[in-house]
């Protein structure tokens, strides 16, 4: 966690593109209940860019299980994400332009 909060941007990315390069358990889940704590805002908004990060360069696979993580993080918390729908696609409010 010293990385993302005292890191230089460069250095958080090469952190999160060995944590997909590596076999093994990731720190998915770690990241994402940090995120939802009651850290440093620092700390969570760089553990939130983390996993951005991570599922935008990851295969389709490992992309899902981040997003699942933060997802889960979210439902442990009580909160109410947007329901899956078919296809990955999320529903649109009408009442937004």
């Amino acid at each position: 966690m010293l990385v993302l909060l005292y890191g230089e941007p460069a250095t958080r990315r090469g952190a999160v593109l060995r944590f997909l390069a590596q076999p093994g358990p990731a720190p998915w889940s770690t990241l994402a209940t940090t995120v939802w704590s009651t850290d440093p805002w620092l700390l969570r908004a760089r553990a939130l860019e983390a996993l951005g990060a991570a599922a935008g360069h990851a295969d389709e696979r490992t992309a899902m299980a981040i997003l699942d993580e933060l997802l889960q993080a979210t439902r442990d918390l009580g909160g109410e994400p947007a329901p899956d729908v078919p296809g990955g696609d999320r529903p649109t409010d009408p009442s937004r332009p």
